[in-house]
């Protein structure tokens, strides 16, 4: 059965392991971007904290990386940031806060004010937006055309293949 709506696609598309694979690469990769840009982080510059090939850091924000954990924590410090992983069951939906302001005032019992992160305040958390930056021509951005592009060659692949048990 061919899908008929653009809704029907994608929830045939979310169906499919391909489908959050891109979704999480697509993620974290927006993510470092936001932090490099925050940070005024050069593609060169990371690369050359990186110790790879500036080439090698267009890949990886074109999403055309298969991401180990070792090369997102790497990636994640190099632009002064800490990876964070959450599994939450399918049926909820999940999201991030990040409290950089909401560390304690006073050490927990038995801890050094060092241990406790209470000798230094806390940087005051930059807004996050989950708009992607908008592409030359104005309309959408080119990571945004890139993404539906792969969401596309996964419903291509999908399609005529009965829906997968979930």
């Amino acid at each position: 059965m061919k899908p008929e709506s653009f809704a029907q696609l994608y929830e045939e598309a979310k169906k499919q392991d391909a489908y959050w694979v891109a979704d999480a690469i697509y993620t974290f990769t927006e993510e470092l971007h936001n932090l490099a840009e925050i940070g005024k982080v050069s593609r060169t510059e990371l690369a050359r904290r990186m110790e790879v090939s500036p080439a090698y850091i267009t890949k990886i924000f074109r999403g055309d990386v298969n991401f180990t954990i070792d090369t997102m924590v790497r990636l994640a410090r190099r632009v002064g940031a800490r990876l964070h992983l959450h599994l939450a069951p399918e049926t909820q939906e999940a999201g991030w806060v990040d409290h950089h302001a909401m560390y304690r005032k006073e050490p927990f019992p038995g801890l050094q004010a060092e241990e406790a992160m209470v000798s230094e305040p806390a940087p005051k958390a930059p807004k996050r937006k989950r708009e992607p930056l908008p592409s030359k021509s104005g309309s959408e951005s080119v990571r945004k055309v890139r993404f539906k592009s792969k969401a596309k060659k996964i419903l291509d692949q999908v399609e005529g293949e009965p829906p997968a048990d979930r």
